[in-house]
């Protein structure tokens, strides 16, 4: 397997806080088998629970994890279109 410079994930978030800590938790290891600098883009779609919270929270316990909000629901097809804007402006 080839090791690769750098990972991006793209996470549509909705309503799912409560999976959300154990999840990166399982990512880190594997996608540091996969690349030297890897990142999670959480992108939240208007949840109505907790989700923007927890993703507030884990943006600060790993460096990793970025978070993005939408006020409204987006669907999923136009969330992962909101990280990959995301990661488009960076490597501009």
């Amino acid at each position: 397997m080839d090791f690769e410079e750098s990972l991006s994930i793209v996470v549509p978030v909705y309503n799912s806080e409560a999976r959300l800590p154990l999840w990166l938790e399982h990512l880190e290891p594997v996608a540091a088998a996969y690349a030297r600098n890897f990142e999670a883009i959480l992108v939240n779609d208007g949840s109505r629970g907790r989700s923007w919270e927890v993703i507030c929270q884990l943006t600060a316990r790993y460096p990793w994890v970025l978070g993005i909000s939408s006020c409204v629901t987006m669907g999923s097809i136009t969330r992962c279109s909101a990280g990959s804007a995301r990661l488009e402006t960076r490597s501009s």
